[in-house]
């Protein structure tokens, strides 16, 4: 039986150097465990856009089943949707064999291809310190990032955020909330729609500034250059960790 693909090596802390937005290409290293032996491959990428983004969210399709009998089924497309992203975004590959097939799009394996595009969606929340104090004053929020790019990992990417009132946590929980609703014989199932446009469009309407980041490796990034070139997926864990607290 053939191991799943593996990523090389852990991502080393890169806490000085900034997170580049605006590259020509991303660089993936892969290592891959096939018939007992192992194999080193690279795939290259753009930067994925919104429009991919949003293919990808599209795709995912969370759905919840119940049947006749109260039977439960939680399920998604997540590889499909990471094949879905890997087609939109891949570049090239090296390392395989023959070297570029016309068709070599179609004949790089899938499970590499959800491995590979993993890196784009390693972006997480982090606590930044504990046990400060706060002030009935704060008109502004903080939420701290950590994220993968090839083999390095960026520990301290800020963006800060006008603090909702409550109103605008209603509107969050109001977009969160709908799900498409669809009945098959016995079985009733909910589909949950993207929330990723709805996700941006918030993050858009509170985001202050950002740190971290870079632009053409300028660190000063203007409001349009931000909510321009920000990636998607950043933006939507970002304003998930406002809201959602």
């Amino acid at each position: 039986m053939e191991e799943q693909a593996k990523t090389p090596e852990t991502p080393k802390a890169s806490e000085a150097k900034p997170f580049e937005l605006k590259l020509d290409e991303v660089k993936v290293n892969l290592e891959l465990r096939e018939r007992g032996g192992k194999l080193k491959v690279v795939h290259f990428f753009k930067p994925p856009a919104f429009e991919d983004w949003r293919a990808y969210f599209d795709a995912l399709q969370f759905t919840n089943e119940r049947d006749d009998k109260d039977f439960h089924r939680w399920d998604d497309h997540r590889d499909e949707a990471a094949a879905i992203l890997w087609e939109r975004i891949v570049l090239r590959v090296e390392g395989y064999w023959p070297d570029t097939p016309d068709n070599w799009k179609q004949r790089v394996p899938d499970d590499h291809k959800v491995h590979a595009t993993g890196v784009f969606a390693d972006v997480v929340q982090v606590d930044d310190d504990e046990g400060r104090p706060g002030t009935f004053v704060e008109s502004e929020f903080t939420v701290r990032l950590a994220a993968r790019r090839g083999a390095e990992y960026h520990e301290r990417l800020v963006h800060r955020f006008r603090r909702p009132k409550a109103a605008d946590r209603s509107r969050w929980k109001r977009a969160h909330a709908g799900a498409y609703h669809q009945r098959e014989g016995k079985v009733e199932r909910s589909v949950m729609p993207s929330r990723l446009p709805a996700q941006v469009a918030f993050y858009d309407e509170f985001v202050l500034g950002v740190s971290g980041y870079a632009l053409d490796g300028q660190g000063e990034l203007a409001r349009d250059e931000l909510l321009r070139e920000m990636d998607a997926y950043h933006k939507s864990v970002a304003v998930r960790g406002l809201f959602n607290t």
